[in-house]
């Protein structure tokens, strides 16, 4: 008999929260959302910061994708290519 009297105690707490559970999900995702369009939209006006790199030499750049190498091969015409290139 007190097990059930505890159970019904449980199952009305439970009812009486779940309303509040289903506002407190549905605020977070509002909130969420609006971070999310904040975060969005406060990177969209920080500028760049200037890049004083001096460019990588020639060499280093493939002929096919003029994109800086990250692995290089030699191919038979004597000519480095980034292997991505030309295994495709």
């Amino acid at each position: 008999m007190a097990q059930q009297e505890g159970q019904r105690k449980i199952d009305v707490l439970e009812e009486q929260v779940r309303p509040c559970l289903i506002e407190t999900e549905y605020a977070l995702q509002q909130a969420d959302a609006t971070l999310s369009k904040a975060m969005i939209s406060s990177h969209e006006n920080i500028p760049e910061a200037p890049n004083d790199d001096p460019p990588p030499p020639q060499q280093l750049i493939c002929p096919l994708t003029s994109s800086l190498m990250i692995d290089p091969v030699l191919a038979v015409d004597g000519q480095t290519y980034e292997r991505q290139a030309i295994e495709e």
